[in-house]
């Protein structure tokens, strides 16, 4: 589970361990300190995530989620960051799926640039036929 220091991201690690799974956290650190879901006795390992940036995009961010699947045999991603952008995340689940055997509880690219743009969730939402959804919901 990334974003294991948030409110959801450490209550779906509980969640998981409290129905007998082995669970793997993962966060950023922000001027290097630890989030507090490192701390977390449901968690079977940390690991620290490097954040997307400008010059390298998402690419160190998916070597690090790559590198922890394989090491820790994870079968199931969750992300719960608050920090990566649905796209970023979007990206990181093609990636992942298609180099490893975990999958992703995630959103694809195509539903991730909908739902990162207001506009464009609007739109999305409507075409689903979701027509009391107005801009000022948003």
């Amino acid at each position: 589970i990334t974003g294991v220091g948030t409110a959801k991201g450490l209550r779906i690690a509980r969640a998981f361990y409290e129905t007998g799974h082995k669970v793997i956290g993962a966060d950023f650190q922000p001027l290097g300190i630890p989030s507090y879901g490192r701390f977390s006795k449901t968690l079977s390992a940390y690991h620290p995530l490097r954040m997307p940036n400008a010059s390298s995009g998402a690419t160190l961010y998916m070597r690090d989620l790559i590198r922890i699947i394989e090491e820790e045999n994870v079968q199931l991603w969750i992300s719960c960051s608050e920090l990566v952008s649905p796209t970023d995340d979007g990206q990181a689940r093609e990636v992942l799926e298609r180099r490893t055997n975990c999958r992703a509880f995630q959103v694809n690219m195509e539903i991730a640039s909908k739902i990162q743009d207001s506009d464009e969730f609007v739109r999305y939402t409507r075409s689903m036929g979701l027509v009391g959804l107005h801009q000022s919901c948003i």
